[in-house]
């Protein structure tokens, strides 16, 4: 939009309304941009004609193609400056593209020696699946409880397999002159130095809640995203989600990450993306709630006013439900554990 005057975003009928053509999706579960791609993908895929041609490559990189099993990644393995780093990247990163087209351009293949779904399962190994999510994922649902322990340090409160049947509420403030730093200053870049958060989690304008160790692998391997009941003392309030890895060691690491914008109390959906990712015997799951990550993000003004604009930021507090009538939640999809008829947490 342009001075009020709404300008179309595209130059005739919008894209998932043309006509059905071959798409190849090329994702990274740590890309910045991941949401919004998966977000083509998956309506794509529910559309009559469109759905028999989606194919999609997902692997454990982010948008500048850093691959999770190189992180932190070294010199001899960093593409923007090792000649030999960026040929070895260039082979994975043109690869599946080239096999496309020799399938659908140039017709060297049939359609039918194309996996329809090949997706890297983080910390572990290559998958192929008729579908995505793959066949056997099953949501499930890890409430927020233990809200009085949840305001830094980690571990915070607790992530469970049932909500809390009393209601209980805990606050965290905004303050624009003390904003929550962002965890890296390239968000495209996210694996290259794959940075501790922990520090970040500590704070006490941050809240954390963690899942218990298991001792089995716990494997995400689709949609994830939080369900909070929040409301603040004003008029609009940002609401950053973070997902992140506990080791043992006590460092913490991003697997995905979301935000929204409210203007009023209720029940806040926050997408997280989607992910293929691996939680270690001895790791845990812990999600972090704030309401501002700068710079990466522009800081809400605690008003109405355009926040390129204001001169005047106010602080604000906020306020997260818990409890059954008003369940604060994360949502995770999760493979059966090897060998048994479920996966999901206990």
């Amino acid at each position: 939009m342009v001075a009020g005057i709404p300008l179309p975003p595209y130059n005739g009928p919008h894209p998932y309304d043309a006509r059905p053509v071959p798409v190849l999706h090329c994702v990274g579960w740590f890309d910045n941009l991941g949401i919004a791609h998966m977000r083509d993908y998956t309506e794509l895929s529910r559309r009559p004609g469109w759905a028999a041609v989606q194919y999609l490559v997902a692997d454990a990189i982010d948008h500048e193609n850093y691959a999770l099993r190189d992180a932190p990644v070294s010199p001899a393995d960093d593409h923007a400056l090792d000649d030999d780093a960026l040929e070895r990247m260039l082979d994975s990163y043109t690869g599946p593209a080239l096999e496309f087209f020799d399938v659908f351009l140039k017709g060297l293949a049939g359609p039918e020696t194309l996996p329809r779904v090949r997706w890297r399962l983080g910390h572990a190994d290559w998958r192929v699946s008729r579908t995505w999510p793959p066949p056997g994922a099953t949501g499930t649902d890890l409430y927020l409880g233990d809200p009085h322990l949840a305001p830094g340090p980690v571990p915070g409160g607790r992530l469970t397999a049932r909500p809390d049947p009393a209601e209980d509420s805990v606050r965290w403030r905004h303050d624009p002159d003390d904003l929550v730093p962002s965890a890296t200053g390239n968000t495209f870049a996210q694996v290259r130095d794959r940075p501790d958060e922990r520090r970040t989690a500590d704070r006490d304008d941050v809240l954390v809640f963690t899942h218990e160790a298991r001792d089995a692998p716990l494997d995400l391997a689709g949609p994830v995203e939080a369900v909070l009941h929040v409301e603040s003392t004003a008029p609009t309030f940002d609401v950053f989600v973070r997902l992140l890895d506990l080791a043992p060691d006590g460092t913490a690491r991003l697997i995905v990450r979301g935000c929204v914008q409210a203007d009023g109390p209720g029940e806040v959906l926050v997408p997280l993306g989607h992910t293929g990712y691996r939680v270690r015997p001895g790791h845990r799951l812990t999600l972090m709630i704030a309401s501002s990550d700068f710079p990466n993000h522009l800081p809400n003004p605690g008003t109405r006013e355009n926040p390129w604009f204001t001169t005047a930021p106010k602080a604000s507090l906020q306020t997260l439900r818990t409890g059954a009538a008003r369940p604060s939640r994360l949502r995770i999809t999760v493979l059966p554990a090897e060998g048994t008829e479920g996966g999901a947490p206990r």
